[in-house]
């Protein structure tokens, strides 16, 4: 895991310098890594949108903020168009019966769409706290790349 370095691990113990100083100021967290990393996932792309620009130094923070990034955006994209299909095909059911089929079948994967998100949203953010890197097929190389 790629951990920050502690104030005090600074040039084998010797006090940081008035500029040196800042500069960890500045770059410092105040949340530990595996914290940073499980709430990247908490409010979805907005909290790791926001951590992903705040944290400089984790490669590991920025991995889950990316991960969670690709993974509400792409979440989100496919529950609309889930929706989008359930609201174009519910009116059409009712002169159709195979429109009502599909939209039944839609109205099921969008509500399990839902719940597979929910519990894949409280697994991600268990692992990231416990400083697991966790990798999502396909969506966990390319943050692996990008981080």
């Amino acid at each position: 895991m790629d951990e920050p370095r502690e104030p005090s691990e600074g040039k084998e113990g010797k006090e940081l310098e008035e500029g040196e100083a800042r500069v960890y100021a500045r770059e410092a967290s105040t949340l530990e890594p595996h914290m940073a990393a499980a709430l990247c996932y908490s409010l979805g792309w907005l909290s790791a949108l926001i951590i992903f620009f705040v944290e400089k130094r984790s490669r590991y923070v920025k991995f889950h903020a990316i991960q969670a990034l690709l993974w509400s955006v792409g979440a989100l994209i496919v529950w609309l168009i889930l929706g989008i299909l359930w609201v174009v095909l519910v009116p059409l059911g009712v002169a159709n019966f195979f429109f009502k089929i599909i939209g039944m079948i839609i109205m099921v994967t969008f509500f399990g769409w839902g719940i597979g998100n929910v519990y894949m949203w409280l697994i991600l953010m268990f692992k990231a706290y416990k400083g697991e890197w966790h990798k999502i097929p396909i969506l966990g190389d390319k943050a692996e790349e990008i981080a």
